[in-house]
């Protein structure tokens, strides 16, 4: 019954999509203001186009749902000048002439949208067997679903999967079964759904089922296994971030931080080792290499797996940071490193930061810290994002520019103040600073207004480098890991000796140390980067 419901929700789906195909050409060259009410017309006429199809009141729902999604993110990219392509349902069963007229297609190719479209059809292909989600929008049993318990701490679904008047109902008492979202007790026959158990753990119902509201319900199929995925609401109050955590993306590391307070000083900072990830990608990516070579097609998990669990570690780290520091979150923005163009150093880089991973930590952090209560204040998110790639240089106590030193590619030093720092942490504390900046001086300013010479963010950094001093007499934290965090003295010379990155000179804090002295602070480690040839 459920593999049935949902061959019929994916073919509903697909003649959707290709019904009103030509409606959304149509909707493409129509201005923004009446695309919407074209959207509401053309929703109203899929609902009357599925109401004598075979399929159960949910699925009505939500198939249009799912395809008026589909036809508005495909208008969105046409007007925002994309190369996008009217969207399709795979395949259920392949095709060898399908196949076979993709290819054709793609090797015929004489435009990028040709290219675009053949190459769309070939993935197809090699995605068939698949079906869509079947997703239940109301938590109804009359055209939805329901998530229920019982006295004994068991966990139900009731899923309305079949259309009225089906052979194959049957009778459902859904009587002293308690729906979780609302607390009340259900009661009523039905005969157009299906009741089932749920396996479920102590860390879903401690963090799901006793913390949130369940919002809708989504059957999955993997292999000969069906899954339940539900969306929860979590209402938290929100809290006050008067710091804030700058965060450096890169490679190698993955991510630098530094925290800093209202007035720039710097609190604590520290890396998230990626060469684990770099190195194995470098594997995978000569192993692809070869056996594209060889005319073999290549297929590994493990690049992918890896990416999200560092990512998913690196997510949970700088969210346990922000909230040990009550801490506003700033991203780094790496387009502008992704558009540098030069030596093939800088291209393998730019591909590199055009992963998925890159683009994935924001999103993990963003939702985490969401729960932490940090209100959205950029764009609906609860993260800053700013572009400090012009500024990225800049050393953040004096303001001056940084420049390489002779003995270490990853140490820069300042001609200004004499410092010295890592090339990560600096980043990440002008990206802090960046934050700062759009908060207090560009916040609330029309959009267009030209700032002033002494609000452009340069003059503005130096003009208050007193206020980043304790003392007022200068920057006295001269490596951000050294007075702040291992109780060194201002002044002193153990970040960023002229020595390797391996090597410790005499009186120099060791990471056994940084990581005692951030255990005041409860959070993760700080490691020195890695030793380069």
């Amino acid at each position: 019954m459920l593999l049935d419901a949902m061959r019929r929700s994916h073919l509903a789906f697909d003649k959707l999509l290709r019904k009103f195909s030509d409606d959304a050409d149509v909707a493409v060259q129509l201005p923004a203001s009446e695309r919407r009410k074209a959207l509401r017309e053309l929703q109203q006429r899929m609902s009357q186009y599925v109401k004598p199809m075979p399929l159960g009141s949910a699925a009505k729902h939500s198939v249009v749902l799912d395809a008026i999604a589909q036809v508005d993110g495909y208008l969105a990219a046409r007007h925002g000048n994309v190369a996008a392509v009217y969207p399709r349902a795979r395949r259920i069963r392949a095709s060898v002439v399908n196949q076979e007229a993709a290819l054709e297609a793609l090797v015929d190719a004489s435009d990028l949208e040709e290219e675009i479209q053949a190459r769309n059809a070939l993935l197809r292909q090699q995605r068939t067997g698949s079906l869509r989600p079947l997703s239940f929008y109301r938590n109804r049993p009359t055209d939805g679903a329901l998530m229920l318990s019982d006295d004994k701490g068991r966990l139900f679904v009731f899923m309305n999967l079949l259309p009225r008047g089906a052979r194959r109902d049957r009778v459902v008492t859904l009587d002293g079964l308690i729906d979780i979202r609302t607390g009340t007790e259900v009661r009523g026959s039905f005969r157009t759904g299906i009741l089932l158990p749920l396996e479920f753990g102590a860390w879903q119902r401690d963090k799901f089922l006793r913390g949130g509201m369940l919002q809708m319900m989504r059957l999955i199929q993997s292999g000969d296994d069906f899954y339940i995925a539900a969306t929860f609401k979590f209402e938290v109050p929100a809290v006050d971030t008067p710091n804030l955590l700058g965060v450096h993306r890169g490679i190698d590391p993955l991510v630098a931080w530094t925290v800093t307070d209202q007035h720039g000083r710097p609190l604590a900072s520290g890396r998230v080792d990626g060469h684990k990830l770099l190195s194995l990608q470098k594997k995978e990516e000569s192993h692809q290499k070869a056996s594209q070579r060889k005319g073999r097609r290549y297929r590994s998990r493990t690049r992918s797996a890896v990416a999200q669990e560092e990512t998913h570690k690196a997510a949970n780290m700088l969210a346990d940071i922000a909230r040990q520091f009550s801490a506003r979150v700033v991203f780094e923005d790496v387009s502008g490193l992704m558009r540098v163009k030069g030596s093939p150093h800088q291209s393998w880089r730019r591909r590199v930061l055009q992963r998925s991973q890159y683009t994935a930590l924001e999103k993990r952090v963003a939702y985490r810290v969401s729960m932490l209560g940090h209100a959205p204040i950029q764009d609906g998110q609860p993260h800053l994002t700013v572009s400090s790639f012009a500024a990225r240089n800049l050393c953040p106590g004096c303001g001056y520019k940084l420049t390489p030193c002779e003995t270490s590619g990853g140490v820069l030093a300042c001609r200004g103040c004499g410092d010295r720092f890592w090339r990560e942490e600096a980043t990440a504390a002008i990206t802090a600073a960046k934050g700062l900046h759009l908060m207090t001086v560009v916040r609330g300013r029309k959009k267009g207004d030209q700032l002033a010479v002494e609000d452009k963010f340069k003059e503005w950094f130096e003009n208050n480098r007193g206020h980043r001093s304790g003392s007022g007499l200068g920057y006295d934290v001269p490596g951000l890991n050294c007075s702040r965090i291992t109780g060194a003295k201002p002044g002193c010379d153990n970040f960023g000796s002229k020595q390797s990155h391996g090597e410790q000179s005499k009186g120099a804090s060791s990471p056994q140390d940084d990581q005692k002295s951030l255990a005041n602070y409860g959070i993760g480690n700080v490691s020195e980067p890695a030793q380069r040839e």
